[in-house]
């Protein structure tokens, strides 16, 4: 699935610091692009003038395995 973004789209993901981050991505998406929650793998490009930003969530340490083990830790007890 593809999204385009809308330059407004794209200011709303930067930071505080005028940055476009994975967080930033991961907040838009939460907000703006409907249920996540059976979405395993995937990455963003984002154009930012004349820069191409890629954002892997594919691999290794990036993949949502690791993910979801480093947000919802399981309780020991």
């Amino acid at each position: 699935m593809d999204k385009d973004l809308s330059a407004y789209d794209i200011e709303n993901i930067r930071d505080e610091d005028g940055m476009i981050t994975r967080d930033g991505i991961e907040n838009w998406l939460g907000m703006n692009a409907g249920d996540f929650s059976s979405v395993h793998d995937f990455e963003a490009s984002i154009e930012d003038g004349e820069k191409s930003l890629d954002f892997h969530w594919a691999k290794g340490e990036d993949s949502e395995v690791t993910y979801c083990d480093a947000m919802y830790p399981t309780e020991s007890e």
